[in-house]
């Protein structure tokens, strides 16, 4: 069943619409456009509804994830997207308004795409005999192409690695991994894994640092250069570092320039790439720190 938390985004016709969907207990996304009809994910198949949103919809989406108050959560809205209870994500398109080079607002909504959080622990078990060794965790780089799972495992693995004893740090740059409301997870990342929802991964990497002292920092999709020094940094004080990319093949990840400096650094003692397939999701190739596959 779609969650509550979810449903009471929507005025009751949508809510009924999406209730009478048949399998709709297996949706990954839910989709409003102004003027088109509700589409309601699954995987790569999207389903219409037999039902047209108007701005208004969109507009009462947006403001019932905010809890009735956009102007309360306008630091968040900047973003593009509000987590709800649930870990659920409301992303969402409009009139954008700039100061300079950075975003003050968003308002006129055109568009929202609700994202439904599902928990599957043991999605990293297929993973996890490639990131251990012995009693020491590995640093690896977990890649695919978007919407295999990375994230879903990257969680799972701090679960496993957190109640197994060591101290794990979260940077959940884009509150998906422990899926935070109000700062406090959402989701299972484990008995002693310390979270900072919604921070920059370069300034994290730091801070946890200084004031947790993880054993493994774990984050979600690592993008420029002051990502990759942070976490370089965190590496030289003997800190394993889990994260995540896109690409769907090794000659993709190695063609991305961003990328270069953290290989070249061997910054990763593994790549794992992975897929997914009707009995989860699990490793389709992994590659040790000079790129040899094994």
């Amino acid at each position: 069943m779609i969650p509550n938390s979810v449903l009471g985004l929507f005025p009751q016709n949508a809510q009924n619409a999406l209730l009478a969907l048949p399998g709709a207990n297996s949706a990954e996304e839910i989709r409003i456009r102004a003027g088109r009809p509700i589409e309601v994910c699954f995987g790569n198949s999207p389903v219409a509804l037999d039902l047209i949103a108007g701005q208004e919809m969109v507009l009462a989406v947006v403001s019932n994830a905010a809890k009735k108050s956009l102007y309360a959560h306008e630091e968040q809205l900047k973003n593009g997207f509000l987590t709800i209870e649930g870990g659920h994500r409301v992303g969402f398109c409009g009139r954008v308004h700039r100061s300079g080079e950075s975003i003050s607002l968003i308002d006129n909504f055109s568009s929202a795409n609700i994202r439904i959080a599902r928990e599957i622990k043991g999605s990293a078990s297929q993973v996890l005999p490639y990131v251990r060794e012995g009693a020491r965790v590995l640093s690896a780089l977990i890649v695919s192409a978007p919407g295999v799972g990375k994230t879903t495992v990257l969680r799972d693995l701090a679960r496993v690695i957190s109640d197994a004893g060591m101290k794990v740090g979260i940077i959940d740059e884009r509150c998906e991994i422990a899926c935070c409301v109000d700062g406090t997870p959402t989701l299972d990342v484990g008995k002693r894994s310390d979270v900072l929802d919604n921070c920059p991964k370069a300034a994290g990497v730091m801070l946890l640092a200084r004031s947790m002292s993880p054993q493994v920092i774990i984050t979600d999709e690592i993008g420029g250069q002051l990502d990759y020094e942070a976490l370089l940094s965190a590496a030289a004080c003997g800190i394993s570092v889990l994260a995540s990319a896109h690409a769907s093949s090794i000659s993709e990840l190695l063609s991305k320039a961003y990328l270069k400096p953290i290989i070249d650094s061997r910054l990763f003692d593994r790549y794992i790439f992975i897929k997914r397939t009707a009995s989860g999701i699990g490793p389709s190739e992994a590659y040790n720190a000079e790129m040899e596959r094994i």
